[in-house]
């Protein structure tokens, strides 16, 4: 007898904080925070943060058969008729098949791929950086599992193997005694804006 079917679950993308707004919440928590978990040499990378829209996939393979929804940051494209800004025609046509031929292997399940859609809106970037979807984060919902968003090791291989673009890593390296400075001067770095070093910000993890 067959697992029963997962259902369509709407998951925002996870809520990125700016800095002084992420120490005062794990602080709070009584837990370690970005800094302190930095500081006694935790590994951690600094990736450039895109300003696009936020445009996401839930899939669910269920007897090896797909469905699948688009999303925005807070609702499915479906639920209001939106192709937002071409990216329903550019993930039909070309990120399901990926989507498809990376989990043919795989067992049935429920999973999530979230990214940026880049379309003009604050920042001017370079011509050949528009219309491609960057890919952000993925979830694995699948029953008896853990569910935790994946690594960026394990991102940097799913995004090989189907063969997706990722915002540009700028940092990944053990150090001690990072400070708020050293993280500043990451700022507004980018090797995509149409004038150099114009960028949104960074993403810290």
């Amino acid at each position: 007898m067959s697992a029963e079917k997962p259902q369509f679950t709407f998951r925002k993308f996870p809520k990125i904080r700016r800095l002084p707004e992420e120490e005062k919440y794990y602080h709070k928590q009584h837990q370690k925070s970005l800094l302190d978990c930095i500081q006694v040499g935790q590994i951690f990378n600094i990736s450039e943060k895109l300003d696009g829209t936020n445009a996401g996939i839930e899939v669910i393979k269920y007897n090896n058969n797909f469905d699948y929804k688009l999303m925005t940051h807070n609702f499915y494209l479906g639920e209001k008729d939106l192709d937002l800004r071409g990216f329903k025609g550019f993930a039909e046509e070309t990120l399901i098949p990926k989507i498809k031929t990376y989990l043919q292997d795989t067992l049935d399940g429920h999973f999530y791929f979230y990214g940026e859609w880049l379309v003009p809106h604050q920042i001017d970037y370079q011509d050949n950086m528009w219309n491609h979807w960057y890919f952000l984060s993925f979830y694995n919902a699948s029953p008896n599992i853990i569910h935790r968003e994946a690594s960026l090791p394990d991102r940097q291989i799913i995004a090989e193997e189907m063969n997706l673009k990722m915002p540009d890593i700028m940092f990944d390296s053990e150090k001690r005694d990072i400070t708020p400075e050293f993280l500043n001067d990451y700022l507004g770095k980018s090797n995509a804006t149409a004038i150099p070093n114009n960028g949104e910000g960074i993403v810290i993890e």
